[in-house]
C-alpha cells in the first residue's frame, strides 16, 4: 500500500508538469528569466527590457511605455504556440481564407 502511495504522488507531480511543458505561460517565465540573450544581439532593447522590468517590480509604474514593451514582449514568446497543433490549424484556415 505504502508504495501504491508514493507512486501515486510522484504520478500527481510529473504528469501536470508534462502537460503543461508546452504552456505559453512555460514560455514567459523563461523569457522573463533569460532576458541576457538580448545584451549582444541588440544591447539598447535589452537595456529597455531590464528597466521596464525593473521599474514595474518594484513599484507599478505610470510610464505606460514600458508596460507596453513588456506586453507585447510577452505576446511574441506566446506567438509560436497560437500557430503550433488544433490552435495552429485554426489560424491557418483562416489566414488561407483570407488569402
Amino acid at each position: 500500500m505504502l508504495n501504491f502511495t508514493k507512486t501515486f504522488v510522484i504520478v500527481l507531480i510529473i504528469v501536470p508538469i508534462l502537460i503543461s511543458a508546452h504552456d505559453m505561460s512555460l514560455h514567459m517565465y523563461i523569457g522573463s528569466q533569460t532576458f541576457d540573450v538580448w545584451q549582444e544581439f541588440d544591447p539598447e532593447f535589452y537595456n529597455a527590457l531590464v528597466s521596464a522590468q525593473a521599474g514595474w517590480q518594484s513599484t507599478p509604474t505610470t510610464d505606460y511605455s514600458k508596460l507596453m514593451l513588456l506586453k507585447f514582449y510577452y505576446i511574441g514568446l506566446t506567438l509560436p504556440d497560437l500557430f503550433k497543433g488544433e490552435g495552429g490549424q485554426i489560424f491557418i484556415f483562416y489566414i488561407d481564407k483570407q488569402s
